[in-house]
């Protein structure tokens, strides 16, 4: 009996080793045929490998955030501000609702999403800038704190233009607003305004390639106006006061939409020019880009939606672009009108009061995957190899409605005619700015000479605000010159693996 139950137990013992061997063939035949090529095979170091062309696009929209992450106001704290903030004025007290309207902006929850919220800092300024915000902002819908005696606009731009350096590592999150009169008391810069503070804007423009927002606003205004080395008492019906906007473009398009639906009284309106409201904005790019991916149109085009790789290192170089695939001999179709199809709009997310051309563009990239550097863990600029642009006869425009149909026959003319990985990049926006351009046209009429400020102060008539007319006039010239006028809307990208 001792002798068969050991036979037994050995034959038990025989029969579970071979059941882990087994198992263990089996692990790694699952292991080999189905983990192999997942993350391990895809090294930390690799990373999304595109062309700058491509990324300036890709990294403007994911770096900038839909509204400022801090927002800097200057008041102009200099005396002849006063008369916006007179008690008499009650609930038309333009400074005070400005103060509570950009308050409430930074905690919307329709601005801010989640838990985050906006942060805004008041400073005074005049002929010292104050370097430590205010305490108390709402003090300043009071006539007793505007004791300065003189406003020194350009040196508050210089200080921003500071401070975007040091902020340039964080993306220049930040949206700078200067309150004020416009009315210099440096008598250098007040005579070369487009100089001193179109100087500063310009700046911001064209090397920051931020915006400009300029809004005006026409309110009552009682107390006294320093112009000239001289005082003048005045009570007026209406006269401007400037708000100069800094920023990002999305970020002055996010602020100044919300104050133009406000019901604060004085602070709401119409977005471009009203009897007592206006705004205008100056910039080299869109506020935001419309995305528009490529659509197969028809049947046995040729084109497939398919991933251009199963290689997981390429696959993270190439990112989230969208991926497709094109065999010309599954091509059964003749019809002109079927193929790859990409809609784009030249005049996407366009406000009335951006100062832009309204004639549209459209233009094409293409880049070769070179596919050995595409197996390197590094990131190297000849990994895409730059190719003739795209057909131009693909393109067809109706108004701003831009389209390009890639077909069989397209295909066969342009550069991605050999088997291979491209990369394809479409897009579409506005240019043909004019100088005289209606969006701005109000900084023309609003606008006052000094001379003339005078003259209508000892007749005590209404005056405007000296200066818009310059920056008008500076800015716009700007944008036209060296082709700062083309600002791109729309754009697609896709990878197009041709077999």
């Amino acid at each position: 009996m001792v002798r068969k139950t050991e036979k037994a137990n050995g034959n038990m013992i025989g029969i579970a080793l071979g059941a882990i061997a087994l198992l263990a063939i089996l692990a790694g035949a699952y292991f080999f045929l189905f983990m192999s090529g997942k993350d391990e095979a895809a090294p930390e170091t690799a990373s999304v490998c595109l062309p700058s062309q491509v990324t300036d696009f890709l990294d403007r929209e994911k770096a900038i955030k839909d509204a400022p992450s801090r927002i800097a106001v200057y008041l102009d704290a200099s005396a002849g501000m006063r008369g916006y903030v007179n008690p008499s004025q009650g609930s038309s007290n333009i400074i005070a609702n400005f103060i509570t309207e950009t308050k409430n902006y930074t905690r919307s929850g329709a601005i801010y999403k989640g838990a985050e919220k906006g942060q805004v800092d008041f400073y005074r300024f005049d002929k010292i800038i104050g370097t430590k915000p205010l305490a108390e902002p709402e003090d300043y819908g009071k006539p007793a704190v505007y004791t300065g005696t003189e406003t020194r606009i350009t040196d508050v731009l210089a200080l921003v233009a500071k401070q975007r350096t040091e902020n340039a590592k964080n993306g220049n999150e930040q949206l700078t607003i200067i309150v004020t009169d416009l009315m210099l008391d440096d008598t250098s810069a007040a005579d070369d305004f487009e100089a001193s503070v179109g100087g500063e804007l310009r700046t911001a423009v064209t090397e920051d390639n931020l915006a400009i927002g300029i809004l005006g606003l026409r309110v009552p205004f009682d107390g006294p106006i320093y112009h000239a080395g001289k005082t003048y008492p005045a009570k007026l019906r209406r006269r401007p006061l400037i708000m100069l906007m800094i920023g990002q473009p999305r970020h002055v398009r996010s602020f100044h939409d919300y104050l133009s639906t406000s019901e604060t009284q004085g602070l709401g309106g119409p977005g471009t020019e009203s009897a007592r409201r206006a705004f205008a904005m100056f910039g080299q790019s869109a506020g935001s880009l419309q995305y528009a991916p490529a659509k197969v149109r028809g049947t046995r085009t040729g084109f497939r939606s398919k991933r251009a790789t199963t290689n997981p290192l390429l696959a993270r170089k190439l990112g989230t672009l969208q991926q497709l695939n094109f065999d010309k001999d599954k091509t059964k179709n003749d019809d002109a009108k079927q193929g790859l199809s990409i809609a784009l709009e030249a005049n996407a997310t366009v406000a009335p009061y951006e100062v832009i051309g309204d004639e549209p563009r459209q233009s094409s990239r293409i880049w070769q995957l070179s596919e050995g550097e595409a197996q390197s863990t590094e990131c190297f600029s000849t990994m895409w190899i730059a190719a003739p642009e795209l057909p131009k006869t693909g393109w067809k425009a109706k108004g701003q409605k831009i389209n390009y149909l890639l077909t069989a026959d397209t295909v066969d003319l342009s550069a991605i005619r050999n088997p291979g990985t491209y990369l394809v990049q479409l897009t579409a926006g506005q240019a043909g700015l004019v100088p005289d351009h209606p969006a701005a046209a109000w900084m023309t009429s609003w606008s006052m000479s000094s001379a003339q400020i005078t003259a209508n102060l000892r007749n005590r008539r209404e005056i405007n605000a000296p200066g818009l007319e310059p920056l008008r006039r500076m800015l716009t010239n700007e944008l036209i010159e060296n082709g700062r006028e083309t600002v791109t809307r729309s754009v697609s990208h896709f990878v197009l693996e041709v077999e």
